[in-house]
C-alpha cells in the first residue's frame, strides 16, 4: 500500500509524521466504528435486492451453485438465504420470502470477528473464498487505484513447474473494499499478518511477491491444512449430529420409564432398593428394579437398555439404574416440586408454617418444616417442604433452622408470615425462648397458635392417668393384647371364636395401647368390647388346655377373665367407650387439612355431649352391662369401683364447668 495515501484516499505526504499517524489511527476508529460485530448486523434484507434477476451473464455450473437454502444459525435467526458466491448483488426471490435474510460470503462482512460462530465457519466451508470476475461486477471491471492498477482475475491461478496451472482456493476478494484476504486464515488462521485476514491488502504493484510470500508461511500451512481436514470431515458432522440427536431420544425415553418407577415408589411410600442390586442376581433386586423390568415389556428402549447391561462385559460407563442415579431421580424430582410449591406461594404471598421434631429409625432427631397457604383457585394446601436434622432442638436451634430453611426455598417470611403453629413443648411455644417468641420479634405479624390435636393428645393422657381405674383399664388391655397375639394357637383360636359368634362380620383383631400413638386408646378398647365373648372363651380355653401344664399362663389367664368380668371393667370401659365417641370425631376434624375457625363454628361436636361427666352418670350404665354377660352362667366378681374425679375441664383447657364449654361452641 502506498505510505503517501491513506486508506480513505486523502494524500497525506505533507503531513508530519506525527499527525500522520494520527490520521491514520483515527480513519482506522472510524472504520471499526462503522463495523458491527454483531453476527446480525451481516445480514442484509432481500428488499436491498432488485426485483429483477441480474443482468451479468452467469454460467448454468454458478446458477446451480447459487440456489437459495434456508439454514438456521440459531433459534433466533432463522430462513436465512445463501447469496451466489461470485455475484455481488443478491439473486431475485419471491415475494413471499421477503422477509428473510440473506448472508454473502465477502470476506469483509465477517472479516472482523474474532471467534466465528460454528454455523458460520460451515457456510464459509461450503461456499468457499470469494472470486468473482469481470463479468460478474457491476462495471465489468475491477476499480483502479491512483497508480491505475487492479486486481487481477490470473491471480486466482498458481503456475507450477511444468506449465501447471493450481487454483489458489485460498485467495479471497472483497468487492466491497477492493482487497483480498485469504480464506484459511480468516477461519483457522492464528497468529497472522492482520493485512490477509482484517485489514485486507491492496498493494496491487507487490501483489504476486506478498502473495507467495503468504503461501509459504507457517501461519498459512497450518490453517490451510486445517482447513482441508475439516473439508474432509464435513460429510461426517451431519451423521455424528443425527446420531447424537437419536440417543438423546433414546436416553430421554429410558428416563422418563425411570421417572415414573421413581414417583410410583415414593407415592405408596415404598422402598427402592433391595439387598442385592446385581444382575447376576437371580432372586429379587429391589423394588426399583424389579418394577423397571415389569416396565420394560412394554418400553421397547427401556427393554433394550436394560439388555445391554445384562449383557455387558465391563461396567458401563453411564448406569441409569444405580444407586446414584436413583438418588439423582429423586433429587431431581424434588426439586420440580420443590420449584412449583415456590411458584403456588409466591402467587398466595401469604402463608403460615408449622415445625416438628421426632426421632426416626436411625436415631436422628428430624424436624419437618410445613407450610400452609390458599391457592389462586382458592384451595388450602399444605405442603412439607423441608426435613431438617438436629442433635439440638432448643428454641435458639430452632429458629436458626427456621431461617436457614426459609433462606434455602426463598421465603420472604419476615412481610407475609401469618401464622405459626407448634405443640406445647417449652422449647415451641415458650413466652421467653421459645420459637414463636423468636419469630415475632421480627415478624409480629405471626400469630402462634398452639396444636389444638396436641392439646386433645395431652388430654386423653391426663384423663386415662386421672384415678386407678382407668390406669387398670388400658394397662390390662395392653396385658391381654401381649397374652393372646404371643401364641399363634390363642390367635386362631381367638379368630375361630369370632366366626362362630358372627358369621357374617369381618374378624378384628386386638390393639395395643401406644403412648405415641394418639387416640389408641379408644382403638384398643373398641376391638375389645366388640370381641367381648371371643376374648372370654379364648382365655376359658387356655386355662382349660394350656394352664393345667403352665401354671403362669393359667394364673394369667385368671386374673384377666376375673378383671373383665368385674363390674369395675364394664363401667369404666362404658364410661370410656362414651368419652372416647365424643373426641374421636374431634380428633379427626383437628387434623383434617382444609380445618379452619369456620369450620369449627360450624360443626360443634361437644354441644351433642353436654352431660356432665361425673360418678353418677355411671350409675345410669348399669343396664349396658347385660351385652357383657358371657353365655355361659358365670358370676360377675364383686368390686368397688374407686369414685373418678370429673374432668370435663381438661378436654377445653381452663373451663370450670361443662356450660361453659358448651357457650364456647355456641
Amino acid at each position: 500500500m502506498d505510505t503517501d495515501t491513506c486508506a480513505c484516499g486523502r494524500n497525506i505526504t505533507n503531513l508530519n509524521k506525527h499527525n500522520k499517524q494520527l490520521h491514520i489511527n483515527t480513519c482506522k476508529k472510524r472504520k471499526l466504528s462503522s463495523t458491527n460485530l454483531k453476527i446480525n448486523k451481516y445480514f442484509k434484507t432481500n428488499s436491498a435486492c432488485p426485483s429483477t434477476p441480474s443482468s451479468h451473464p452467469v454460467d448454468s455450473k454458478k446458477e446451480k451453485d447459487s440456489v437459495t437454502r434456508d439454514v438456521s444459525f440459531n433459534d433466533d435467526i432463522e430462513n436465512v438465504v445463501y447469496c451466489d458466491n461470485n455475484v455481488a448483488s443478491c439473486s431475485s426471490t419471491p415475494s413471499s420470502h421477503s422477509d428473510q435474510l440473506t448472508l454473502s460470503n465477502d470476506p469483509s462482512t465477517f472479516c472482523m470477528l474474532t471467534n466465528l460462530p460454528h454455523d458460520m465457519i460451515e457456510f464459509l466451508i461450503q461456499k468457499g473464498p470469494m472470486q468473482p470476475s469481470r463479468d460478474d461486477l457491476p462495471q465489468s471491471k475491477f476499480p483502479h487505484n491512483k497508480q491505475n492498477r487492479s486486481f487481477q482475475t490470473n491471480w486466482y491461478w498458481k503456475i507450477m513447474p511444468g506449465n501447471i496451472h493450481v487454483r489458489r482456493d485460498w485467495l479471497s476478494y472483497s468487492i466491497v473494499n477492493d482487497k483480498i484476504y485469504c480464506h484459511s486464515c480468516i477461519i483457522f488462521g492464528r497468529n497472522v499478518k492482520k493485512a490477509w485476514v482484517k485489514d485486507g491488502f491492496s498493494a496491487w504493484h507487490k501483489a504476486i511477491e506478498c502473495m507467495k510470500l503468504h503461501e509459504i508461511s507457517e501461519a498459512h500451512v497450518s490453517a490451510a491444512l486445517k482447513l482441508k481436514l475439516r473439508q474432509t470431515a464435513l460429510p461426517i458432522i451431519p451423521l455424528m449430529r443425527e446420531n447424537e440427536l437419536q440417543n438423546k431420544m433414546y436416553n430421554r425415553e429410558i428416563v422418563k420409564a425411570l421417572i415414573d418407577v421413581s414417583l410410583f415408589l415414593a407415592q405408596n411410600c415404598v422402598a427402592f432398593r433391595g439387598h442385592r442390586e446385581s444382575w447376576s442376581n437371580i432372586g429379587n433386586q429391589g423394588n426399583f428394579l424389579e418394577l423397571t423390568k415389569i416396565l420394560s415389556k412394554y418400553s421397547s428402549p427401556l427393554a433394550s437398555y436394560l439388555e445391554s447391561l445384562k449383557n455387558s462385559v465391563k461396567k458401563p460407563e453411564i448406569n441409569f439404574t444405580s444407586k446414584l442415579r436413583q438418588n439423582q431421580i429423586i433429587n431431581s424430582i424434588s426439586t420440580s416440586i420443590k420449584a412449583r410449591i415456590k411458584e403456588e406461594l409466591k402467587d398466595a404471598k401469604f402463608f403460615s408454617v408449622s415445625m416438628d421434631s421426632t426421632f426416626d429409625l436411625s436415631r436422628k432427631e428430624q424436624i419437618s418444616f410445613i407450610v400452609r397457604y390458599v391457592t389462586a383457585c382458592g384451595n388450602v394446601s399444605e405442603r412439607l417442604l423441608a426435613l431438617h436434622d438436629s442433635p439440638i432442638t432448643t428454641g435458639e436451634q430452632m429458629f436458626k433452622i427456621f431461617e436457614l430453611i426459609c433462606k434455602e426455598l426463598n421465603l420472604d417470611w419476615i412481610n407475609y408470615l401469618v401464622g405459626q403453629s407448634y405443640d406445647g413443648a417449652q422449647n415451641m411455644r415458650g413466652q421467653y425462648n421459645g420459637l414463636q417468641t423468636l419469630i415475632k420479634e421480627k415478624c409480629p405479624t405471626a400469630i402462634f397458635v398452639w396444636c389444638c390435636a396436641h392439646r386433645l393428645n395431652l388430654i386423653v393422657s391426663k384423663l386415662v392417668s386421672c384415678s386407678l381405674d382407668p390406669v387398670d383399664l388400658f394397662g390390662n388391655l395392653e396385658t391381654l393384647y401381649n397374652f393372646i397375639c404371643g401364641s399363634k394357637k390363642k390367635v386362631a383360636y381367638y379368630e375361630a371364636m369370632q366366626k362362630n359368634c358372627s358369621l357374617n362380620k369381618q374378624g378384628r383383631r386386638l390393639k395395643r395401647v401406644s403412648t405415641t400413638r394418639w387416640m389408641s386408646h379408644n382403638y384398643a378398647l373398641e376391638a375389645v368390647l366388640e370381641t367381648f365373648e371371643p376374648i372370654i372363651d379364648t382365655l376359658q380355653h387356655t386355662r382349660d388346655t394350656e394352664g393345667r401344664d403352665d401354671h403362669a399362663v393359667g394364673h394369667m389367664a385368671g386374673c384377666l377373665m376375673d378383671y373383665l368380668l368385674s363390674k369395675r371393667f364394664v363401667m369404666s370401659a362404658i364410661f370410656f367407650q362414651k368419652l372416647f365417641n365424643i373426641l374421636a370425631p374431634l380428633n379427626t376434624l383437628l387434623q383434617s387439612k382444609d380445618l379452619d375457625l369456620l369450620a369449627v363454628r360450624s360443626r360443634p361436636l361437644i354441644m351433642k355431649h353436654r352431660t356432665p361427666l361425673t360418678y353418677f352418670f355411671l350409675l345410669s350404665l348399669r343396664v349396658k352391662y347385660s351385652k357383657f354377660f358371657p353365655k355361659k352362667n358365670v358370676l360377675l366378681r364383686q368390686t368397688t369401683l374407686s369414685p373418678i374425679r370429673d374432668v370435663s375441664h381438661l378436654y377445653i383447657g381452663s373451663g370450670p364447668s361443662h356450660h361453659q364449654i358448651g357457650n364456647k361452641f355456641n
